[in-house]
C-alpha cells in the first residue's frame, strides 16, 4: 500500500475534472491540495473528488472540501464526493456527519451519470 500523497487529475469531458486521491493527505499537503481544487472549481462545471484510493485525510483536508464546495455553489458549479473509501476515511467522513452536506456517490460511473441525471 502506497501511503506517499498524490493527487491525479483526468479530465473525462471538457467540463468534468476527477481528482484522484491517493495515499496520506494532512496539513502537510493542505496547500497544494487547496490551490488545485480551487482553480479545478474555477475551470470546470464538475469537479469529482474520488477518495476510493485515500489511505488517511484530516481536518485540513475536510476543510480544502468545504471550501471547495463553497466556490462550486457560488459559480453555479457542482463538486461532487466519490467515497467507495477506505474504512479509517469513511469512518472520518461518518463521525463527522460530512457526507450529510455533501452530494456523494460511489463509483465514477455512478459520479458522471449522477451528474447528466441533475436537473
Amino acid at each position: 500500500m502506497n501511503l506517499a500523497p498524490e493527487l491525479n487529475v483526468v479530465r473525462p469531458t471538457p467540463t468534468t475534472a476527477v481528482v484522484e486521491v491517493l495515499g496520506e493527505h494532512d496539513l502537510s499537503t493542505r496547500d497544494e491540495t487547496a490551490e488545485l481544487f480551487g482553480r479545478l472549481v474555477d475551470e470546470h462545471t464538475l469537479v469529482v473528488i474520488d477518495l476510493s484510493k485515500a489511505y488517511f485525510i484530516d481536518s485540513s483536508f475536510l476543510n480544502n472540501l468545504v471550501q471547495a464546495q463553497r466556490a462550486a455553489q457560488k459559480r453555479e458549479h457542482m463538486l461532487l464526493l466519490q467515497v467507495g473509501t477506505e474504512p479509517a476515511v469513511r469512518r472520518l467522513l461518518e463521525i463527522t456527519k460530512f457526507l450529510e452536506h455533501f452530494d456523494h456517490v460511489h463509483s465514477r460511473e455512478e459520479a458522471l451519470t449522477w451528474a447528466v441525471d441533475q436537473p
